[in-house]
């Protein structure tokens, strides 16, 4: 949670969520916060402002409770039956509030046949907007097919298709160098993404010979993906795009692919995370498409088309494009 305008967005959208509403039950995960539990409970609360990168939640009586956002905290607003699948590794940082029946909802709209997340279904601080929303992580030594795939599909697709698409490009420095040494200048740092300003991540690979894994492995990029995917979120990857995703924990268990030539030895280092590791130029398990090599690129790119819209819509750009379904072989990555 980045400081200024964000937080203080966030605080606004929770005032006018939770203000002049009446908790009815406070819980914390911490065990040295439980004792306020009771003396929290049934308060109504009187004003939520923003400190820094925190938000003090003011309640009746001069109790204040203070909140330190760190980088990719977030509140959701949902039915006490259907707490939020946030996935967090500790569950003593949580902290959750019922609210009287009079507290807001926010609801968005889920396309049909898609199983809502906690993003997905009733929370706090999305903007409600008709626009899609993209971000494409560029690493150091990110592949520039691949990366071109996601910005330009994406492009066919907000300007011919059913809805727009925007996408923004983040990195963690102000200027990035791709493989084989292209300049990009990425519109965000990663510490200014709002997580919850964006719909999807795309993530292309990159060669380690020009610092891929330097940035692809590192904390900030673990926790962005594991945040887009507690979201529930749709994210892409290209070839050893896959590797960071599964650096990060979120492909244990699950079903991907990744660049399937030079031995295997890319395949081998995905296994290592605990992935069932098919043989298969596209793969998608429930929210995550991973896949072989730069040439299905385009493949990918068009299958987060279809699901940030729908399918007739990616088979409309897949034909205004002149694609046909790729069925990938080869592409060069060592």
């Amino acid at each position: 949670m980045p400081e200024g305008p964000e937080i203080r967005r966030t605080a606004d959208r929770l005032a006018a969520a939770l203000v002049g509403r009446r908790a009815e039950r406070v819980r914390f995960g911490l065990e040295r916060l439980r004792a306020h539990e009771a003396e929290l409970s049934g308060r109504r609360i009187e004003a939520i402002e923003p400190r820094g990168k925190a938000l003090l939640t003011r309640f009746e009586g001069g109790r204040t409770l203070y909140s330190h956002n760190q980088l990719y905290g977030r509140w959701y607003v949902c039915r006490p039956e259907r707490p939020p699948r946030t996935g967090a590794p500790c569950p003593q940082r949580a902290a959750g509030a019922h609210l009287d029946r009079g507290g807001r909802q926010q609801r968005r709209r889920v396309p049909d046949g898609r199983r809502p997340g906690p993003l997905h279904s009733e929370h706090l601080g999305r903007r409600r907007m008709s626009m899609k929303r993209v971000l494409l992580l560029i690493p150091e030594g990110a592949e520039l097919l691949e990366t071109a795939a996601f910005f330009d599909v994406l492009g066919w697709a907000s300007a011919e298709g059913s809805e727009p698409i925007e996408v923004v490009t983040a990195g963690l420095e102000p200027e990035i160098r791709s493989a084989f040494g292209m300049r990009i200048v990425p519109d965000r740092q990663l510490a200014d993404v709002d997580v919850l300003d964006f719909d999807a991540l795309a993530v292309p690979g990159g060669f380690e010979e020009y610092g891929f894994y330097r940035h692809a492995y590192s904390d900030d990029v673990s926790q962005l993906i594991r945040a887009f995917d507690m979201g529930d979120k749709p994210i892409a990857s290209v070839c050893v795009g896959a590797l960071p995703l599964a650096h990060s924990g979120v492909l244990r268990g699950r079903r991907a692919t990744t660049y399937h030539l030079s031995d295997g030895k890319r395949r081998r280092q995905l296994a290592a995370f605990d992935v069932e590791v098919v043989d298969e130029a596209v793969v998608r398990d429930r929210n995550i498409v991973t896949s072989t090599s730069p040439a299905t690129a385009v493949e990918v790119a068009l299958t987060l088309v279809e699901a940030l819209t729908d399918r007739d819509n990616a088979a409309k750009i897949r034909h205004l494009m002149g694609f046909e379904t790729v069925d990938a072989d080869g592409g060069g990555r060592s």
